[in-house]
C-alpha cells in the first residue's frame, strides 16, 4: 500500500514517514511550496528535526514526530 496525503490546492500526493527522508530529497507543502531536506537528526525517541532550505535560499529547522506523514514533491 502506497501512502498518500491531501496537500491544499494541489490534491493527492505520495508522502512518506518523516523519519525516512533523507537528505536531497523534497518535501512538499500546501499551496506548492517546497523544501529541500538538508539533514535529518534523530532528537529522541519520538522526533527527527530535519535542516531544509527553501526555493528562496532561506534555511531553517524543523522537528517532526517520527511517523507523521509528509508529501514527497516529485
Amino acid at each position: 500500500m502506497k501512502t498518500t496525503t491531501h496537500l491544499q490546492g494541489i490534491g493527492t500526493v505520495n508522502a512518506k514517514p518523516a523519519k525516512d527522508f533523507a537528505p536531497g530529497e523534497m518535501m512538499a507543502w500546501n499551496g506548492g511550496e517546497t523544501s529541500t531536506v538538508v539533514a535529518v537528526r534523530q532528537v529522541s525517541a519520538c522526533f527527527v528535526e530535519s535542516d531544509l532550505t527553501n526555493p528562496r535560499a532561506q534555511t531553517f529547522v524543523r522537528r517532526f514526530k517520527n511517523d507523521r506523514v509528509i508529501a514527497v514533491a516529485a
